[in-house]
């Protein structure tokens, strides 16, 4: 399922609560809490897929975005060398 399915279907729950709460235990509110921690992973990123974004909005010319992508990459790999240099270079133009 693609990750914007999953995070409508988990907001959608949100909304309309079908039955007990996601963890068997939990009040009402607390399976709000996890519905809502569900909707956050499903767009979670890995450190490569926002160095090859950072990539293409440098070559479109978005300079700024592309430093925004690479410092997310950099907070999630922080020793990988080439996050550093293409945040320097698009900060540099």
């Amino acid at each position: 399922m693609p990750r914007t399915t999953t995070a409508l279907v988990a907001a959608l729950a949100l909304f309309f609560p079908l039955g007990s709460p996601f963890v068997v235990g939990l009040t009402p509110a607390m399976g709000v809490g996890t519905g809502l921690l569900t909707a956050q992973t499903a767009f979670a990123q890995t450190a490569e897929e926002w160095f090859d974004s950072g990539n293409k909005k440098y070559e479109k010319g978005d300079y700024q975005g592309a430093i925004v992508d690479f410092i997310m990459a950099i907070k999630i790999e922080p020793f990988v060398a080439g996050h550093y240099h293409n945040r320097g270079l698009a900060q540099w133009k």
